[in-house]
């Protein structure tokens, strides 16, 4: 493609990795057009905070952590909670740990999504590769604080020239190249100049033009509201829950969150459910809690794609498509790369790259 011929991107997709591509995209050549259609009413994908009336504060939808050595997404974070030293807890010896080592399958559920035992061996290397040297600041964690939307989507917004927000697409025309894409909002033609980067999910992806088919796991958070800032052991703001019904405690002002990485089992009754992880947080603050306090329960059933052998090998191995003008984006099409908002970013640049 002659330089400069391009003239506009279409891209599928308002999480970080579609907002990434605008990114991309401007510092490439300012003078492209990006238009960003999002089926949500908001942009960010799973990465976003919101106004919780109730609460009278934001929120985020998810608590989300990023590594030291995620430099291509701290680039964009403005958050500054972090720990160098994580504290862990260990609910069967009741003891508190500052070794990491002695957690590690703990940390690589974490960040796989994925028992440890089964994550594929090519990315435990890519994850050893990342953090390699292993120094304070590699291994340094900063952490959302009900701010992904002011400290992160915000960040890549002025690059988008167009939000579309409620465009869901339902399909796309053409052969060897698509010359029509169809929303639930409108038809927009696609022109000879312009290019498309696909930034959807794999479900999404595949439901509208077809592919493999991946299997997911899971991951469940719980906010809690209440009149003061909690403690936890360590005294971080973060805490590693080691066999415990969660796995991590995060505590921000007047709200705990938990998450759970690769839950397996049934919520059932989520006041039950938010009940007993309550207790088993505050049985390690040694207190006995007379009342549940208000709590918000989120189940994410498609939080990622099973990072093992088997999902991972169908992976796209690089970010074109069956389009000629169509390339994609998003952290499962990183091959070897734990879904993440780092490799969210990464499969941006790369994708920018091809289209250019």
């Amino acid at each position: 493609m002659r330089h400069g011929a391009l003239q506009k991107v279409h891209i599928l997709g308002g999480g970080v990795a579609g907002l990434a591509c605008a990114y991309y995209l401007k510092q490439k050549s300012p003078h492209i057009k990006t238009i960003v259609y999002e089926a949500a009413p908001h942009a960010g994908g799973r990465a976003f905070s919101r106004y919780d009336k109730e609460w009278d504060m934001e929120l985020d939808n998810a608590t989300h952590g990023i590594l030291g050595a995620n430099r291509e997404v701290r680039r964009f974070y403005r958050g500054r909670e972090n720990v160098c030293l994580i504290p862990f807890y260990d609910f069967a010896e009741q003891k508190l740990s500052y070794n990491p080592l002695r957690f590690v399958r703990h940390i690589l559920l974490s960040v796989f999504n994925t028992a440890a035992e089964k994550i594929d061996r090519h990315c435990l290397w890519t994850i050893a590769a990342a953090l390699f040297p292993y120094t304070p600041l590699q291994t340094r964690l900063f952490y959302s604080c009900n701010n992904l939307t002011p400290d992160l989507v915000d960040s890549f917004l002025p690059f988008v020239d167009e939000l579309k927000t409620g465009w869901r697409v339902k399909r796309a025309e053409g052969k060897d190249k698509i010359e029509k894409l169809v929303f639930n909002q409108g038809e927009i033609t696609v022109g000879s100049d312009e290019k498309i980067i696909s930034a959807l999910d794999s479900r999404a992806y595949h439901k509208i033009f077809g592919g493999e088919v991946f299997e997911y796991n899971r991951i469940v958070n719980v906010f809690y509201h209440v009149s003061t800032r909690l403690w936890l052991p360590g005294e971080k703001g973060v805490l590693g829950l080691v066999n415990a019904q969660a796995d991590w405690a995060f505590v921000n002002k007047n709200t705990l969150a938990v998450t759970i990485s690769n839950f397996q089992g049934k919520i059932g009754n989520k006041e039950e459910f938010a009940r007993r992880i309550w207790l088993e947080i505050n049985a390690l603050r040694n207190r006995t809690p007379f009342f549940l306090p208000a709590y918000r329960v989120r189940d994410y059933k498609f939080a990622t794609i099973a990072q093992d052998e088997k999902n991972n090998a169908k992976r796209p191995r690089n970010c074109r498509t069956e389009y000629a003008n169509m390339m994609l984006a998003g952290d499962w099409t990183l091959k070897n790369y734990p879904c993440c908002l780092n490799g969210a970013v990464l499969s941006a640049r790369r994708a920018v790259k091809a289209v250019l």
